[in-house]
């Protein structure tokens, strides 16, 4: 089979420049869902700063813990479900005057509910999204014990959430939410050990959300590389006439499988134009990765914005190739 790759400069060069471009975070949360909140509790830490009301020196005290939580490095979308309990669990013990269970008249600008609720629903989107994983690996699956045992993980992870309704509580949210991508990431496991799924023929396949319309993105050409003294991998599809994807690893990359946290580089250009969508926050799944056969497979998710706001979201993404370039 020829063999198809991009010249390294392009690649390269490409990642530094989309890093360059990205906006500079402050937060060490995976995800970006918590930004609005984490905004506005600052603002309340502040202005409850010297209160002399008991009330108010505890709220200020719960605000702080909260924006400590938020700003602790999670590294995965499970520790953010994790974090969003622990604030929920916090804010609603001290500012549940904001909270519709304990309503008390309170006129507020920002109500602390509605930001928290956001965050869930974002989170829970995600969850959502590895659980599409899962079905994409379990469809390619032949019937047989593994198969049998990554429906069993699906049943269980969908059970979960569809346990969630309009009056369920944050903390209960939380913990329902974790077991639920618990249950999807044990059954992405089960899946790609038994070769589901992107681990076979040469493919680039991804669905791509834009101002409202869904594109089938299906690549014409794609391919990968992985540097090994700087750890990164990059992993790259076009297909004529729609655009193209970069979607890196940009440091740290051994060359094991897992779950990688996207965000700092990597873009979404559609055709014709010089508009970059800079990827924000998502995951790259590799479920398998073997240098001496130059090949990979994973799948992967996120989402991303341009200098105008303007939003694409990518889900269901799976790669497999066996064009993979390694260099020292």
């Amino acid at each position: 089979m020829t063999k198809i790759s991009f010249p390294r400069p392009i690649l390269l060069l490409a990642a530094i420049a989309l890093m360059s471009l990205a906006p500079m975070r402050a937060r060490a949360a995976f995800t970006s869902y918590f930004d609005s909140l984490l905004q506005e509790l600052q603002s309340r830490s502040a202005t409850l700063t010297n209160k002399a009301d008991k009330l108010q020196r505890k709220q200020k005290k719960a605000a702080d813990m909260c924006i400590r939580i938020i700003n602790k490095n999670t590294n995965s979308l499970r520790g953010d479900i994790t974090a969003a309990g622990a604030v929920s669990r916090l804010l609603t013990k001290d500012f549940s005057g904001e909270f519709s269970a304990t309503v008390k008249g309170l006129t507020v600008v920002t109500n602390l509910e509605t930001l928290l609720e956001g965050a869930f629903t974002s989170l829970q989107s995600d969850v959502v999204g590895t659980i599409d994983d899962l079905t994409a690996l379990i469809n390619g699956l032949a019937d047989g014990k593994a198969k049998t045992r990554a429906l069993s993980q699906f049943t269980a992870a969908t059970n979960k959430l569809a346990t969630i309704q309009n009056d369920t509580d944050f903390s209960t949210w939380s913990k329902l939410l974790a077991s639920g991508l618990k249950s999807a990431l044990s059954g992405i496991n089960i899946a790609a050990k038994a070769g589901g799924g992107s681990t076979g023929s040469p493919k680039f396949t991804a669905t791509v959300s834009i101002g409202g319309t869904n594109i089938n993105f299906v690549a014409d050409s794609f391919g990968a590389e992985w540097v090994q003294t700087g750890g990164i991998l990059d992993i790259g599809g076009m297909r004529t006439g729609v655009g193209n994807f970069s979607v890196p690893i940009v440091s740290g990359f051994t060359g094991a499988t897992g779950t990688y946290p996207l965000g700092g580089a990597g873009s979404y250009q559609p055709a014709g134009t010089f508009t970059f969508y800079i990827l924000q926050s998502g995951t790259l799944n590799i479920t398998s990765f073997n240098a001496a056969n130059h090949s990979l497979s994973a799948m992967f998710s996120f989402t991303a914005t341009n200098d105008a706001g303007g939003l694409v979201t990518v889900n269901n993404g799976m790669v497999s190739v066996n064009n993979l370039t390694v260099v020292p």
